[in-house]
């Protein structure tokens, strides 16, 4: 009975191990997440912040990435992106709407109004969406996920 529970103990415990090791193996940088979704390679920028709150009911959460891009970086970017300023849903989620371009812990606003660079919006299902925009003078690029 001992070498019974012995066996289903060690099975366990090496379930466990292994299923962690390949979540945790599957894990991918949240620069690269943004360069899936955009479609552009980040190579040579520098992540200023991330955080990701996913996981909540039915995988719910936001996602930023917030990248230093170098000197030209806007020459990357398809007809898909536009000149400022913002319009349509854009427009009305980043101006008009509360709670969403906020960091969790702190609620301020991620993503500061820029002036001159391009923005970048996507749909991805009933109130899920996908956002970024690039700030010429900063050559900043913000990368925004929302799923509710």
């Amino acid at each position: 009975m001992k070498r019974i529970i012995n066996v289903i103990l060690m099975i366990t415990c090496l379930s466990v191990v292994l299923c962690s090791c390949r979540l945790l193996g599957n894990e991918k940088s949240l620069k690269k997440v943004a360069e899936e979704h955009l479609k552009l390679s980040f190579n040579d920028a520098t992540v200023l912040e991330e955080w990701d709150n996913h996981g909540e009911f039915h995988g719910d959460g936001e996602t930023f990435v917030k990248l230093s891009c170098g000197d030209g970086f806007e020459e990357n970017f398809s007809s898909e992106w536009k000149l400022l300023p913002l319009e349509g849903d854009a427009y009305h989620y980043f101006y008009e709407w509360d709670g969403v371009f906020e960091h969790p812990e702190t609620e301020e606003k991620v993503i500061p109004q820029v002036e001159n660079g391009y923005w970048f919006f996507k749909s991805t299902g009933p109130m899920n969406w996908e956002f970024a925009l690039f700030d010429f003078e900063e050559n900043i690029l913000y990368f925004y996920i929302f799923d509710a």
